[in-house]
């Protein structure tokens, strides 16, 4: 037996108020109870057997409204069960998956009571995001607030950390570097052969001339003689 069927037994619309449903109860179960037929009669079976569809009907009803509420599509009309612990607020209809209810403005939306949630208090009274009510955000923000604190001096602990480890590997890698580069660079600088520096004031030797020639390399850096001015140039 489903909700429909049930309302059906009872020649009720679906979607009826319990008080409705009571009421249609009793007046059926008034005219179709056994003891209003007389006894050994086919009506008193038949009766029988109604008493139980609408006491089957009527029990039906009754705990499925305990635990669901009914809404009805403003589209098609069509009449949708939901439990009444869901969040209704985006429900869509089952019939023409349009939106059942409108959505609460967002100006006027309750925050979760958890800071740190991003959430939105729905229809059902529980966060959309993390499922918890008002007060037990509130319970678990402040739960956590010493936690995070721990959780975010460690992160900062392992942070500088891992910032120093990556200093002190930079520093012996750009050592290393430096190391190797003057190491070669001494070895070109002795390797290559010395070539004699000619002084200006030095002619070049003859083409063709053999390296007896050549004059020694001290020459090369001897001062040029002093020029001498006379004095009467200082008076002119």
């Amino acid at each position: 037996m489903d909700i429909h069927q049930a309302f059906r037994l009872l020649k009720l619309d679906a979607g009826a108020s319990l008080e409705v449903v009571k009421r249609r109860y009793h007046e059926l179960a008034a005219r179709w109870h056994p003891d209003r037929h007389p006894p050994n009669s086919p009506a008193k079976d038949q009766a029988t057997e109604k008493m139980k569809e609408l006491n089957a009907a009527y029990t039906f009803i009754r705990r499925f409204s305990e635990t669901h509420q009914i809404l009805f599509c403003k589209q098609c009309g069509a009449t949708n069960s939901r439990l009444k612990d869901a969040n209704v607020e985006y429900a869509a209809c089952g019939h023409c998956g349009n939106q059942l209810q409108r959505a609460t403005p967002r100006k006027q939306r309750t925050p979760c009571g958890n800071a740190r949630c991003s959430g939105t208090i729905g229809s059902n009274g529980r966060c959309n995001y993390c499922g918890k009510t008002v007060a037990e955000g509130r319970e678990s923000s402040l739960a956590g607030e010493e936690g995070h604190r721990f959780t975010r001096s460690r992160s900062f602990a392992r942070s500088a950390a891992r910032i120093a480890k990556t200093l002190f590997l930079v520093v012996i890698a750009c050592g290393s570097v430096a190391a190797a580069y003057l190491f070669y660079h001494h070895h070109e600088k002795v390797g290559e052969p010395v070539l004699p520096v000619r002084h200006p004031s030095v002619a070049a030797p003859p083409a063709g001339a053999s390296p007896q020639h050549v004059e020694p390399r001290r020459a090369f850096f001897q001062a040029p003689a002093p020029v001498v001015v006379p004095e009467h140039s200082f008076y002119l």
